[in-house]
């Protein structure tokens, strides 16, 4: 039962940490069209 916790544990810290650098890598997309 642990590891099934640790298992999506990971998949949403990985999903997380994606969704992240994919909105970073937009707003730097932003900037760099707005200057």
């Amino acid at each position: 039962m642990t590891s099934t916790k640790c298992f999506l544990g990971c998949i949403s810290v990985r999903c997380g940490t994606r969704i992240i650098s994919i909105l970073d890598f937009n707003s730097k997309l932003l900037v760099f069209n707005l200057k």
